[in-house]
Formats: structure tokens, C-alpha cells, sequence
């Protein structure tokens, strides 16, 4: 599984197996092991944007473009400035594991919970300052946030007592 991306969020699969027909996969486990069988949301861009062999589930991560997570883009990017100065893009995401093999049997429902990425690049794609995931509640209370800033800044709002 040498052409698989690690993302340090998602659990990596012990191993990934399957039978001769490809329909199931086949069980190695014992007792500290659980076998997942993958399956996209309708937002995954590798599903929306390449053949897969087998549609939306139960693709190898090596036929899932070799990436154990699902993303979709929300929106455009927007230009930001980063910590150096200079110009970059946030752009918002949809993320969440695509688990398809056998793994530890701890692997936890948070990595089963999609998460809301904010991903702040060069505009190449190349990383800057790191990405923010966040859960659905926490993107509504930071936009709500950014909302009352932008209102602030604009002059819409005033800033009484604290910043709440």
C-alpha cells in the first residue's frame, strides 16, 4: 500500500483483502480487528470526478486515488494573507475518512464523523500555516463569528462589553 496518502486525521488499514469475485472482504480478523467495506459520500470528489471501478463503494484505497479520506470543496477559496505576508487562499472542505480494509477494532466513530476543513494554502496547492477540522457545530459558532467581525469591521455592528 506504498501509493496510499497518509492523512494523520484517518486511521490507516491494517491490511485490505478480498476474495476472488471482489463482492466481500475477506475476513482475516480475529478479535482485535474489524473489517470495513468503503463507501463514499455524495460530496467526495473522487467519486464525482473519476471512474471507479466499483462506483462508490468497496474501491481499494490504491483505486480511490490512493487517498484514504473523501473531500469535496464548498465554495470558491478566498485570498488571505498568510503569517509571512504573503498572499494565499482558504478554502472550505468537506473531509472524512474512506475506510475500506481491516483495522484495529478501536478504531472510534470520530473517525467516522465528517469533518469541516479549512485548508489554507499558497494557492498551489503547497500548505501554509496548517489546516483547521473542524465539526459541524464548531464551523457554525466560527462562522458566526467571522460574520460579527466582518459586521464590525464594516461598521454594521458595534463592539459592546466583551467580543461575545
Amino acid at each position: 500500500m506504498s501509493a496510499v496518502e497518509i492523512h494523520p486525521l484517518f486511521p490507516t488499514p491494517l491490511r485490505g483483502t478480498f476474495d476472488g469475485a471482489r463482492q466481500r472482504l475477506v475476513s482475516e480478523s480475529q478479535d482485535d480487528t474489524i473489517d470495513l467495506w468503503g463507501h463514499c459520500p455524495s460530496w467526495c470528489s473522487t467519486a464525482n470526478d473519476f471512474v471507479l471501478p466499483n462506483g462508490r463503494s468497496g474501491n481499494t484505497l490504491e483505486e480511490h486515488c490512493g487517498e484514504h479520506t473523501c473531500r469535496g470543496a464548498v465554495g470558491h477559496g478566498v485570498l488571505s494573507k498568510a503569517s509571512d505576508g504573503r498572499g494565499s487562499y482558504v478554502a472550505v472542505n468537506l473531509i472524512s475518512a474512506y475506510l475500506h480494509g481491516v483495522y484495529p477494532r478501536g478504531v472510534s466513530s470520530l473517525h467516522l464523523t465528517p469533518l469541516i476543513e479549512l485548508q489554507h494554502d499558497d494557492g498551489n496547492g503547497t500548505e501554509v500555516d496548517g489546516s483547521a477540522h473542524l465539526k459541524s457545530g464548531a464551523a457554525r459558532s466560527l462562522a458566526a463569528a467571522l460574520i460579527r467581525a466582518a459586521d464590525q469591521l464594516d461598521g454594521l455592528a458595534e463592539l459592546k462589553g466583551d467580543a461575545s
